[in-house]
This record gives C-alpha cells, sequence and structure tokens, in this order.
C-alpha cells in the first residue's frame, strides 16, 4: 500500500459497510413523530414543483398520457398523444391540463387549468382531471418517496457522519465506527414508518479491508481536491473561497479520523490539502485587497503610482505570493491575472 504510513492501534473493528432498499413512501407527520427527541430533524419536504409534476404523474392512465416541461420554468403540461391518421408519420399531441405553482406572500399555490375545447364532453374529463390532480397533490405533498430519501441518507453519510463511498456509482458505504450508533439510530426511525430495508457488515481492520476502504477514500479527497484547484484556477469570489476553504478543513480532519480508525494515514493527502488550504487563504487576501483598493478609488482616495516611483506599483498582492513555494506561483498568478484583468474592465 504506497503512500500508506502505519499507525499503532488495538481496535479490530473500523466500522460498517452499509446499503438499503427502500421500497413505497413515508407520511410526513410520521416522520416528524419519529424524530422527536432525536439528535436529528426530518428531511425537508419535496417543493411544491415536485409536488405538482409528482401528482399528474401518478394520474397517467395509459401510455399516451404523459406530463411534459411548459414553455416556462417550473410549469408542466399533461398531455395525450393521439396516433397520426393513415398517411401521415408521427403523432399528434393533445394538451389537456396545464400545471403550475404560484407564490402568493411566500406561500405556495397550485394553479391547476384545464385547456379549453368546444367539446363539453372533452372539456367535463379535463375538467375532472384537473380537479383529480389538484386532490393528489395535497396527498403528495406530505409524501416522502424513495428518492427523497435517499437523497437525505446520502446527505446525512456525506456531511453527518463522513461515510464513504466505496463504488463510482455508490450502493455501499463506509460508516465509521465512531457514526455507527448515530446510523443506526437514524435508520432505525425510518424502519419505524416505512417498509425501508437496511443492511450492514463489520468492516474488520484486515490488509484488504484497510486497502480497499482506503482507495474508496483517497479515490473522494483527490476528486474534491482536483476540483478546488480547478476552481483557483478560474474566476473566484469571496463566497466560493470560503465555501472551498470550510470544505478542506473538512477534508483535513476527515483525513486524520480515518488514520486513527483504520490505522493507516495519507501524508500526500494531507500536505496536498494543507498546501490548497494555503492557496485559498492566499486568494482570499488577494480577494480584500482588491476590495479594498476599489474601495479607497469610489471613496476618492485613490491615485496613480507616479512615473518616477515604479516601486510604489507594487501591492501586498506580489508580497503575498512570495511567500509561498514556487509551485503555488502559477495558481495565485492565474488569480492575480483574473482581478487585474477584471479591474481593467472597470476602467
Amino acid at each position: 500500500m504506497s503512500n500508506f504510513v502505519v499507525v499503532e492501534d488495538g481496535t479490530q473493528i473500523a466500522g460498517a459497510v452499509v446499503w438499503w432498499s427502500l421500497s413505497g413512501s413515508v407520511d410526513a407527520d410520521d416522520l416528524q413523530d419519529a424524530c422527536q427527541n432525536k439528535v436529528f430533524s426530518q428531511p425537508g419536504l419535496p417543493s411544491p414543483e415536485t409536488v405538482v409534476l409528482r401528482a399528474a404523474r401518478h394520474l397517467t392512465a395509459n401510455k399516451r398520457q404523459n406530463v411534459r416541461p411548459g414553455f416556462q420554468r417550473g410549469t408542466y403540461v399533461f398531455l395525450q398523444e393521439i396516433p397520426a391518421t393513415e398517411g401521415h408519420k408521427g403523432v399528434d399531441v393533445e394538451n389537456l391540463v396545464h400545471l403550475s405553482v404560484e407564490y402568493v406572500d411566500e406561500k405556495p399555490e397550485y394553479k391547476i387549468v384545464p385547456f379549453q375545447t368546444d367539446d363539453s364532453i372533452e372539456a367535463d374529463a379535463r375538467a375532472y382531471l384537473a380537479q383529480a390532480i389538484r386532490d393528489k397533490c395535497k396527498i403528495m405533498e406530505k409524501l416522502y418517496f424513495a428518492e427523497d430519501i435517499s437523497a437525505w441518507l446520502l446527505e446525512m453519510l456525506s456531511t453527518v457522519i463522513g461515510a464513504v463511498g466505496l463504488r463510482d456509482r455508490g450502493g455501499f458505504y463506509f460508516v465509521p465506527r465512531d457514526q455507527l450508533e448515530y446510523w443506526r439510530e437514524l435508520t432505525g426511525v425510518l424502519k419505524s414508518v416505512s417498509n425501508h430495508r437496511f443492511f450492514e457488515i463489520p468492516a474488520m481492520r484486515t490488509e484488504e479491508a484497510v486497502e480497499a476502504i482506503l482507495t474508496a477514500t483517497r479515490a473522494e479527497f483527490q476528486e474534491k481536491l482536483q476540483e478546488t484547484e480547478q476552481y483557483l484556477q478560474g474566476k473566484v469570489s469571496t463566497r466560493g473561497l470560503n465555501a472551498y476553504e470550510r470544505a478542506l478543513e473538512e477534508m483535513s480532519l476527515k483525513a486524520k479520523r480515518y488514520a486513527g480508525l483504520l490505522g493507516v494515514a495519507l501524508p500526500d493527502i494531507e500536505a496536498r490539502v494543507t498546501e490548497l488550504t494555503g492557496l485559498t487563504q492566499a486568494a482570499k487576501l488577494i480577494q480584500a485587497e482588491e476590495a479594498a483598493r476599489r474601495l479607497r478609488k469610489s471613496a476618492g482616495f485613490y491615485a496613480k503610482p507616479a512615473a518616477s516611483h515604479p516601486g510604489a506599483a507594487t501591492s501586498r498582492v506580489t508580497e503575498i505570493i512570495g511567500l509561498f513555494p514556487a509551485r503555488c506561483v502559477p495558481s495565485l498568478m492565474l488569480i492575480k491575472t483574473a482581478s487585474f484583468r477584471k479591474r481593467q474592465r472597470g476602467r
């Protein structure tokens, strides 16, 4: 196992490999009651746009009925495909009901309107369908579907538990030993209000198990580090830099935590995290310097350096760059160049 450093620890169980099989829906009120007095809270309810789409799809009666996005974002059309007459290719489409959500005083209202038609029987059928969708929305807005629960579980595994995906396409996750109790309590709540099934097998600290877990951990870290590096080489913002700095801090803590759990550290990953953290902090200083310069200029305190004093044009940006190793300079120069070009466009 190259790039691994053994850490002495006598514990034999590193954690558990977990996976699940989700079936059916979960009532939001039941889940809320089950989450009482727990350290976690229930997931957010599906958005109104998701609710109206699910309700309409649930009421499609045959393969020729479908729900497609409308012309405006967040709108949908319930339609019926009509086979083309003999001698014509393709199918015709008949729009039945228009679906959208409007917000009045920040409260969502379902706007489900049947398309007009001169056929009175068809008009009644469309009105009946529209009302059925409204009624179904009232039910759907209080239900979590499998995709909602799956997204919640993945968020908890990533942001709270600090788990690692063991396959590129997901499905199996390693939960560290010190978070197993939390995971079991979380899944226990879900099992009490649904037909969902959860599985786990112990992950022993054998050489093969440690290598498999750390291979997945290394892949996850390298992906995030590459993403951070690419961000620093492009257009940056203070908000983005703060977010990436927090992500790097979480990565550093996770690397140290896994070293203790598995008895193996990743010194190259930790070194890269430290380096990118420094680059991120330097980029924040450059952003702050540029912001201060713009503030001085807008307040009338900015003046170009005199030609007889070319050294006066050197700001703290150059000083900041000089504090870093040579391998970091290209990334910092990209940030500085982007700031300079932005300043030139503003003149």
